[in-house]
């Protein structure tokens, strides 16, 4: 039900039909416009697909979010994509370009919610304003445990654990700091991330940033015939974060180099040659197979056929395409840490705790071979993770606390 209440969000990624951030973005445009006179701050970039989607959808003029579009100058761009101008660097500068793009429309809104990208260290520049500020879901703050940094080679592995580092000593982050003081409410991604930063309980709340794209609520997950293949899907990008040597190596260690059991890898990434590598060095070529980039439907389509989504991530926030596989009916097979270890649990999922290397490869593999063995089980935890996925990770849960901690923010004493 629309109301009165005027909503800004300021979401550098946000786009449809897309996995990840742009697709968190692109859930709470259309979800809040629904609810409020919403306007949304993202890429000019963006655009194009985002406006052939909403004509696609007939979304109704008065259900359509309003959109101020900002990129910074073109040569930025051409040196952004050329690599000579990091990602990080351009959003902390395109949050600056996004305050002043704001300011020019002249509109009053009630809050201004930053979204997207969700980390802490540059949690938007919406400082000394008017309108009630909210942050998050915030997170960026999970670090890779030394067992694993030989998921990261050469500059990489050294950077990723000045990364972990870093984290311990968050309070000197200046922009995080000034940010959190002056907004109004700051929302975690994880319970354990809000007692860490010390979030008062009266301005603090959590909520997981990823959530059931509503067209895997309405679909039917398939029915599950037995095959005589067994097939593993690993998502995401193909970089030290993600794990992809962890999933490499322990699914070989379960099967076997050349077996009838499949690992499909869907993703690019900077580390895709040197996996490939690892798959030749292991003999692993005709069971490790890399598929490349898919659209997002097309990996919803493979994931509800798989045994179990292979999620190896060694830091992560969540995990949205877990997510996507609970509501899909697949089982998954991950790490007991960090944000997925709050998406799942033991009805649905076969997590492993973390420990040494060879020990971690070594439960992995114990894991798929569960799975591979035990049709029943599949079935039994697909199940569950659907229910559980739509009953505690819907859109719709999340808006619905959005909008009272919305109301309780605006109804507050000055």
């Amino acid at each position: 039900m629309r109301d009165d209440l005027k909503l800004c969000l300021s979401m550098y990624a946000c786009e449809p039909h897309r996995g990840s951030e742009p697709g968190v973005g692109w859930a709470w445009a259309l979800g809040m416009a629904k609810r409020h006179e919403t306007w949304v701050i993202t890429r000019a970039n963006n655009r194009k697909a985002i406006e052939e989607e909403l004509d696609r959808l007939s979304v109704p003029a008065d259900d359509r979010p309003h959109f101020v579009w900002v990129d910074l100058p073109s040569w930025v761009l051409r040196l952004k994509k050329r690599g000579a101008v990091p990602v990080g660097l351009y959003y902390f500068l395109w949050q600056f370009a996004a305050r002043r793009a704001w300011d020019r429309t002249g509109i009053r809104a009630d809050v201004i919610h930053h979204v997207t990208f969700n980390t802490f260290s540059v949690p938007g520049v919406w400082w000394k304003r008017r309108e009630k500020v909210v942050l998050g879901p915030l997170g960026g703050m999970s670090v890779c445990e030394r067992q694993y940094l030989r998921c990261f080679h050469g500059a990489r592995r050294l950077a990723e654990a000045a990364r972990g580092a870093t984290r311990r000593f968050w309070f000197l982050d200046p922009f995080f700091v000034v940010s959190r003081k002056i907004a109004a409410v700051t929302i975690y991604t994880t319970e354990e991330m809000r007692r860490r930063m010390r979030g008062k309980p009266e301005r603090s709340f959590t909520m997981i940033e990823a959530g059931v794209p509503s067209l895997l609520e309405s679909r039917v997950p398939e029915v599950r015939i037995s095959e005589s293949r067994i097939r593993f899907v690993w998502a995401g990008t193909l970089a030290g974060h993600k794990g992809g040597e962890l999933a490499i190596r322990s699914f070989v260690r379960a099967f076997g180099p050349d077996c009838r059991e499949e690992l499909c890898i869907f993703g690019k990434g900077p580390d895709k040659n040197s996996l490939e590598k690892l798959v030749a060095s292991l003999g692993a070529g005709k069971s490790v197979k890399f598929q490349g980039t898919v659209s997002q439907t097309e990996l919803w389509d493979a994931t509800a056929r798989a045994t179990a989504m292979f999620f190896t991530s060694v830091r992560d926030t969540s995990g949205n395409v877990v997510l996507e596989a609970m509501a899909c009916g697949t089982p998954v097979v991950c790490l007991r840490h960090q944000g997925v270890a709050e998406l799942v649990d033991s009805s649905c999922a076969v997590a492993v705790e973390p420990a040494g290397w060879e020990e971690t490869i070594d439960s992995f593999a114990d894991a798929l071979k569960l799975l591979a063995g035990n049709p029943e089980l599949v079935v039994r935890l697909g199940a569950a993770g659907r229910r559980r996925a739509l009953e505690k990770f819907s859109w719709k849960s999340k808006f619905d606390i959005a909008d009272e901690i919305y109301l309780k923010m605006l109804s507050a004493p000055q």
